[in-house]
């Protein structure tokens, strides 16, 4: 029997509308996951994680910005976030649209 985790992604970014709500998910301990979230790396803005993660409960296998297929000059994509269940219980992954 393989237990579960329950993750909830916290999002936030500079805008009026401020941060959004956390989205909790539940995946199977040794599962991997993703987080597909739009970016444009022409705009100096990035997706970073918010805090450390609970490295007992959730691991970091990588990050990856994928163009979209356009031929425009300063078009966004996309930004995909892999990580690993490692254990039970709840953790929160903070991802921030920042200017590092």
């Amino acid at each position: 029997m393989k237990l579960s985790l329950l993750i909830c992604l916290a999002l936030s970014w500079l805008t009026t509308a401020g941060a959004a709500e956390p989205k909790p998910i539940t995946v199977k301990v040794g599962q991997e996951f993703k987080f597909t979230l739009r970016s444009n790396a022409t705009t100096g803005y990035q997706w970073v994680l918010a805090k450390p993660l609970d490295e007992k409960l959730v691991k970091l296998l990588g990050s990856e910005y994928k163009r979209l297929d356009s031929k425009l000059i300063g078009a966004g994509g996309d930004m995909v976030w892999t990580f690993q269940a490692l254990a039970e219980g709840k953790a929160e992954i903070g991802l921030n649209y920042v200017r590092p």
